[in-house]
Order: C-alpha cells, then structure tokens, then sequence
C-alpha cells in the first residue's frame, strides 16, 4: 500500500478522510475498501466515482489514514494522478453549492 505523502498519484484532502471513513462505516459488508471507478456517461458525461469494493489483483492500494482506497491500475495510469476532496456545501438539491466529493484527474476521463 502507498502512503499520501510518497504516492502522489492519489491525493486524499484532510476534508475527504472524515467522510471517507463514514462511507465505509456505513456499510461494513459492502466491501472493505473504497474503488475509484469510472461512473457515469449520461448527459454529463463519464467522470470517476466512489464505491464500495474488495480489492481485485490489478488494483493499485492506497492507505490513508485507516481507510484504504482502490484504484484499477489501468484507470491510474491513464489519469497519472486522482484528488478527492470534499465541498461542504447545501444537502438539499438545487439550493447553494452542492455537498460532496469532488474528484480530479489529472487526465480527464472522456468515453
């Protein structure tokens, strides 16, 4: 497993652990890790998301803090480097500035 600060290829904001770690506490048997995966594809287009999920064998493997986060390694080496943070904005739809994860690449996905 990689570290934050010697693995920059997945930068995990101090605002993104807390809510990270809840993901995960929420449902325990979902799956013991957190995947990035490439979701989407409707009117917005492809982007990466979050998902609960046991590691596969081509995963790369994060640690942070307590919470350990996958990657399928093809996905991080096109993209080079993924940051999650987290906006803390309004709950409620259309009202304000969302509240989320907010996730980064450095190579955008575009399928």
């Amino acid at each position: 497993m990689s570290e934050h600060d010697s693995d920059q290829r997945l930068v995990v904001s101090a605002a993104a652990r807390p809510h990270l770690a809840a993901m995960l506490a929420a449902q325990p048997s979902a799956g013991s890790a957190i995947r990035l995966a490439v979701m989407g594809g409707g009117a917005e287009g492809s982007g990466i998301g979050l998902m609960l999920d046991d590691p596969d064998e081509t995963d790369e493997r994060f640690a942070f803090d307590t919470i350990e986060l996958v990657v399928d390694s093809s996905l991080l080496s096109y993209c080079k480097q993924i940051r999650i943070d987290f906006q803390d904005g309004s709950s409620k739809a259309c009202q304000g500035t969302p509240r989320g994860f907010i996730i980064t690449a450095e190579t955008p996905i575009n399928i």
